[in-house]
């Protein structure tokens, strides 16, 4: 996990002096995201589908505030599972005029449910919220200067569950709208 940290600081010190060459001021990006854990034990190992939502704002200092949102199910052995997660962090954006990419590192909370059908009793409920936190890169083209398309955003997200510290990959694609041009 800190070798994936160290990788996204490293990327956003050398892109950082490269934020000045773009007028843009943020982005606005939703789409679909992809994950896969094994959460308590290797037998349950679902694959997470969902939404995931963020919005960055450039400050005065040239790095944005972005702000993250997600959702995502999944089940297996009879068992679901819901997890969504908000997160806030400094994130090192170089934009310039077909493309651009992006590191971030973000912290805040996640929350987890469970829904799982034990033989022979009702449906039992689980349910934790913990801290979060999600290191990661992105790489947006962009055919107009206010819309791209998010070909991939790589993150690994890393919390717990009932004590217990699980990390995974979280994949998203997805469009973005870009702002203050």
């Amino acid at each position: 996990m800190w070798r994936i940290t160290l990788l996204a600081l490293s990327f956003a010190i050398f892109s950082s002096p490269s934020l000045a060459q773009d007028k843009t001021k943020g982005a606005l990006f939703g789409g679909y995201s992809y994950g896969q854990t094994s959460l308590l034990t290797d037998d349950f190992e679902p694959n997470f589908n969902g939404w995931h939502v963020s919005i960055s704002r450039r400050t005065p200092i040239l790095i944005e505030v972005e702000g993250d949102f997600s959702g995502h199910y999944g089940s297996s052995a009879g068992t679901e599972m819901r997890m969504h997660t908000v997160m806030i962090g400094p994130r090192f954006a170089s934009y310039r005029k077909k493309f651009s990419f992006y590191s971030h590192v973000l912290f805040g909370l996640s929350s987890v449910h469970f829904d799982a059908a034990v033989p022979n009793t009702t449906i039992t409920t689980i349910s934790d919220t913990s801290f979060a936190f999600a290191s990661g890169v992105g790489f947006d083209l962009r055919p107009h200067k206010k819309i791209g398309i998010r070909v991939i955003q790589g993150d690994y997200v890393s919390t717990s569950f009932g004590g217990n510290s699980f990390s995974f990959p979280r994949l998203s694609t997805g469009v973005v709208f870009y702002f203050g041009h």
